[in-house]
């Protein structure tokens, strides 16, 4: 069954590229935007640090490696799962009757077909400036901490996926939840930096709603070990926890839903 997901997921990813390939000038394009964008980006933490030296205890490399890793965090879930933040769609205006027909998973089928490329190439752009971190702290000498980020990477991945899929599944009861996702979202350009920057009342709010464990926790976990031990250490089950708390989410969603739709 897990070869068969796999080679799913290869044909859409070949299939998309081939959809590329038809209109280069488009590709050429979007490829060039994403660059744009990513550049820019860390060109803004390049012009935030040419004032300061760092952010609170914090050095240039390592508030780069906490903003990668949220975002690859992010990616993962987007390229892989993409089904997470665009079930809303289907929950809401009945394109899921087409998915419930078919023998694969709805989740799985409809990920591996609606596979967006782009998130693929910002998952490649923002791994290669975390290599970069990597080498230039020098971690890569550190097995431990090597393993630590690879924990930090999952459990982000895990977080977003479960919040993700949280807010879409309660389109069934509720009806649209894109203002719902815009404001999440909106809460995430905070946790790419260092959380003990910002005031208590803000550093609660984005541990309360896990966005935290997406970045700065894990990091500096892994990064300080015991001095971010609480709640650093509990980064992946947070994760699995938030992940859990969607499944049984989304499970209910698809006994609940109506195949006209659950918003019309």
């Amino acid at each position: 069954m897990l070869g068969h997901l796999i080679h799913v997921y290869g044909v859409s990813i070949t299939l998309r590229l081939k959809q590329y390939a038809q209109y280069r000038v488009d590709a050429w394009l979007q490829l060039t935007m994403r660059l744009l964008r990513f550049g820019l980006q860390l060109a803004f933490l390049g012009i935030a640090f040419s004032f300061v030296d760092r952010l609170g205890d914090w050095s240039p490399w390592e508030v780069v490696l906490m903003w990668c890793t949220g975002v690859i965090g992010f990616y993962i879930q987007d390229a892989f799962f993409c089904f997470a933040t665009q079930s809303k769609i289907h929950f809401y205006n009945g394109r899921l009757d087409y998915a419930l027909v078919r023998p694969l998973p709805v989740f799985t089928q409809e990920s591996a077909r609606e596979m967006p490329l782009e998130s693929l190439l910002n998952m490649v752009f923002f791994g290669v400036a975390f290599a970069i971190a990597v080498v230039r702290l020098e971690l890569y000498v550190q097995p431990v901490t090597m393993l630590l980020l690879v924990v930090a990477l999952a459990a982000s991945a895990l977080v977003w996926l479960g919040i993700a899929t949280l807010i879409s599944c309660i389109t069934v009861w509720v009806g649209r939840t894109f203002s719902l996702w815009q404001s999440f979202s909106a809460l995430n350009d905070y946790v790419k930096y260092p959380l003990d920057i910002f005031p208590v009342p803000l550093k609660t709010l984005l541990t309360v709603i896990p966005f935290g464990f997406t970045t700065f926790y894990p990091v500096a976990f892994a990064l300080r070990g015991g001095e971010y031990a609480w709640p650093g250490a509990f980064s992946l089950g947070v994760g699995l926890l938030v992940f859990g708390l969607a499944y049984v989410t989304y499970v209910l969603a698809l006994r609940h839903y109506s195949s006209v739709g659950s918003g019309i």
